[in-house]
């Protein structure tokens, strides 16, 4: 008896039509249909049914003889030669942004078992946990993912978990950059963008974690109301949403679906939340990272339907799309088909929002009109500018609000006055109902003088920050911009609330590079803060020098010629001293260790020689009496009273990247590039324990009290206590070349290759500011004092200072 036979579903046949089957599967199911009439009418039956794959496969017909196109079904011939080129891009754009009905017939591919969509946890496939968020049931399914209710139980909170459609995986690379750019949407911290808690990972897919939000999207606002929206809200929602947007710009990453449904409206104000960075775009990667087109038809900027580079100005037309939506009541890109919406948006410009509702000012009209212009040269240059426009229209119509107020007020009080016959001064009973009672708020900050501005429902109010002031202030929702833009600054944090009979203490902090110097001429490998009241900041590198610089001072940085390429260094716990060493490439190799006077950049005592390779890393020991190097001939303890050395017990030599001292001195912590994280007892120079960080690299370590922080090429930061893997800090894209622990263990700082640097909180494990500047690795971190401010190296040369947040 012949096997039977299984006919593919559906999904297959229609991936199969799009082109989107692997080479392998595609083969095999071309060999099924050859034999099966079955699957052979049920794929014109699908091509029938879809107008870019009818109008392809009439398409595809036609000869060079053929000179027009005009009999095709809703098909512009522009539109044919445009968009065939693209087709499996785009096909796969508008499967992925559209939500699918989940259904036996037609649902998501999940590896190993992950449940459709149901309704509780009650579900015995369902999983009970992710990580460690315990699931409580679905919320919702779409095309891009399952949408999971769960709870966190360390944080005692609800959270909504993302699990991404396993079919999605089977495109090229989506499963990295997926999760990659969730980590970079995680670095944005902004009121009116969604929050991204963590990346998790379930039986192979990618999960993300964010809260669980109240309110509705805006698409479902719009829906439920007949025609525009009022002005007010027009303006307000379009001001969030650029504010939003000019946060994730400003970090580098083009969100490239905005759209109704990707903006929440949260409970009860209807503050916009902007949602789903599942499509978003690192800026300058989105040409070489992924063959799909993003966005959705009637939104997409016409160079997203072209395939071009994107950039902020991409976002800023899809919200122009969302504007005009609001303030006329229809798309500004519309059609019965899809193709017709993508036709639209290349060709045809939408009749100005004015003209079909004649209550939008002429200033918002042309407002948008600049933002749908199909040059993206001639749209507004930056969210930032957007955000301004509508701040200027909502006081603008804020004013004229109250100019209306005031003048029926006044005829009221007029009439109340004439009718009755008083006397009394009728012109004193003009003033607006009494407000609530001020409420007091103290701020302060850690810049001599700055000029901030505070802003309440289109109102502002200058304030110098510095020394403590106090203000007596309306209860609301308030902003706070500089008076003067920084470039590479911003205040955190730059909104507040004030409630009614709370008084409060606020301290605003200008975050962002301070200062910095360019005395190397090489990358810089290694910085280190000497300890005092006037931080002296100590650098080396690949330049053959070690740098002093006083960032307090306006001198210049003071050198020294170093006789090797610096790769790392450390100061002495009383910070008299520094330690430099690494290795030349070509000889003389230079393999020792040299003492330095911090002070004067003199040499103290003799070379200390014992490593046969490049030295990589080096730490001083609590009471200054020891040094550990560690290099590609492992571990060396030295007795800097003797200048004698002793080896680690190694049963197999290992490249060792990293070391750090524990804070008694008798455990030494290293790292090596097989991605081993050892414990070392210093006394028996013995293994105490060992632990795994994957097969990656290890390129910092360091102790937290009791725990051990290591990170490195795999760009995750992980967390041991009590033996046991504690957390993982996704965040990162990159490798991670550097840590540091603040002196009262409460933040961690870390650097990676892409030029990025991140602030963590280490109670709540959430990264709190992200520092950009370099324009290469960050090879070196370190905290200033009591942790407010931090240096950085980097592969571009440059030594920065930064100011970082408050802490709470």
């Amino acid at each position: 008896m012949p096997p039977q036979v299984t006919c593919p579903p559906n999904r297959a046949l229609e991936h199969f039509l799009l082109g989107r089957l692997e080479d392998e599967d595609s083969l095999s199911l071309e060999n099924h249909l050859t034999s099966c009439t079955n699957c052979q009418q049920q794929l014109t039956t699908l091509a029938a049914e879809d107008e870019f794959v009818e109008t392809l496969r009439l398409y595809s017909r036609l000869t060079p003889a053929h000179e027009s196109f005009a009999y095709l079904p809703d098909a512009p011939e522009e539109l044919v030669k445009l968009l065939v080129p693209h087709f499996k891009q785009i096909t796969l754009a508008i499967e992925s942004t559209i939500a699918l009905p989940v259904s036996a017939a037609d649902t998501p591919t999940f590896p190993k078992g992950l449940p459709l969509p149901a309704t509780s946890a009650a579900d015995p496939s369902l999983p009970k946990t992710i990580g460690r968020y315990e699931i409580q049931g679905v919320l919702g399914s779409g095309g891009m993912g399952t949408v999971l209710h769960a709870h966190d139980p360390l944080l005692k909170r609800s959270v909504a978990i993302k699990v991404i459609h396993g079919e999605l995986l089977a495109e090229k690379g989506i499963a990295t950059r997926l999760v990659r750019e969730a980590q970079a949407a995680a670095a944005i911290e902004h009121d009116h963008i969604v929050a991204i808690y963590s990346v998790e990972t379930h039986e192979g897919l990618p999960c993300i974690v964010m809260p669980m939000l109240r309110g509705v999207t805006l698409k479902r606002c719009l829906e439920e109301t007949t025609g525009p929206l009022p002005l007010a809200e027009i303006l307000r929602i379009g001001r969030e949403a650029a504010s939003g947007l000019a946060a994730a710009h400003s970090a580098g990453l083009i969100h490239c679906d905005i759209k109704p449904a990707n903006l929440w409206l949260e409970t009860p104000r209807g503050r916009v939340k902007v949602l789903d960075f599942g499509l978003a775009i690192v800026h300058g990667e989105n040409d070489a990272d992924t063959e799909a087109i993003s966005g959705t038809p009637g939104y997409l900027a016409p160079e997203q339907a072209r395939g071009l580079a994107l950039d902020q100005r991409s976002d800023l037309f899809s919200l122009g799309c969302v504007l005009y939506r609001m303030a006329t009541g229809i798309s500004p890109f519309t059609g019965e088909r899809r193709m017709r919406a993508l036709w639209t948006v290349l060709s045809d410009p939408p009749p100005p929002a004015t003209k079909l509702n004649p209550k939008v000012p002429t200033e918002l009209s042309d407002l948008i009109g600049r933002m749908l212009a199909r040059d993206p040269s001639e749209r507004p240059a930056t969210s930032a500018a957007v955000v301004e426009a509508l701040e200027s229209f909502e006081r603008r119509l804020v004013d004229q609000q109250y100019r209306m107020i005031r003048r029926r007020w006044f005829a009221a009080m007029l009439a109340v006055a004439l009718m009755s016959g008083c006397a009394v001064a009728w012109w004193g009973m003009m003033n607006t109902p009494a407000a609530e009672a001020p409420v007091k708020v103290t701020f302060s900050g850690d810049e001599p003088s700055f000029a901030v501005v505070l802003r309440r429902d289109g109102h502002e109010q200058s304030l110098t920050l510095g020394r403590e002031k106090t203000l007596d202030l309306q209860p609301g929702d308030y902003t706070v911009r500089p008076a003067t833009e920084l470039p590479g600054r911003r205040l955190v944090p730059d909104h507040f609330s004030v409630l009614a009979d709370k008084p409060q203490a606020l301290r605003i902090a200008l975050v962002g590079e301070i200062t910095q110097h360019v005395t190397h001429t090489q990358p810089v490998t290694c910085v280190a803060v000497r300890p005092g009241l006037t931080p002296l900041v100590l650098s080396a590198g690949l330049d053959r020098t070690l740098v002093a610089w006083d960032p307090t001072s306006s001198a210049t940085p003071r050198f020294v010629d170093l006789p090797h390429a610096a790769r790392c260094l450390a100061v002495s716990p009383d910070g008299n001293y520094v330690a430099t060493a690494g290795g030349n490439k070509q000889p003389p190799a230079e393999l020792a260790i040299r003492i330095w006077d911090a002070q004067k950049l003199i040499p103290r005592g003799e070379p200390l020689a014992g490593h046969t390779r490049m030295i990589t890393a080096l730490s001083y020991s609590p009471n200054g009496e020891r040094i550990a190097s560690a290099g590609a001939d492992g571990v060396l303890l030295w007795n800097l009273n003797t200048g004698e050395s002793q080896a680690l017990v190694q049963e197999s030599p290992q490249v060792m990247f990293a070391l750090a001292y524990s804070a008694d001195g008798n455990q030494l912590l290293t790292g090596s590039d097989e991605g081993q994280v050892v414990v070392w007892d210093n006394r028996t120079r013995k293994r105490e324990r060992e632990y795994s960080a994957g097969s990656a690299a290890v390129r910092a370590v360091a102790f937290l009290s009791e725990r051990l922080v290591a990170a490195g090429d795999d760009g995750v930061i992980r967390i041991w206590n009590a033996g046991a893997l504690q957390h993982e800090w996704l965040g990162h894209t990159e490798p991670v070349l550097a840590l540091a622990v603040s002196s009262d263990g409460r933040q961690i700082l870390s650097g990676d290759a892409a030029g990025t640097i991140r602030v963590w909180s280490v109670p709540s494990g959430q990264t709190t500011h992200v520092l950009t500047g370099h324009d290469r690795a960050v090879q070196a971190v370190a905290f200033v004092g009591n942790g407010r401010q931090a240096v950085s190296g980097g592969a571009d040369g440059v030594v920065r200072l930064w100011q970082l947040p408050f802490r709470d």
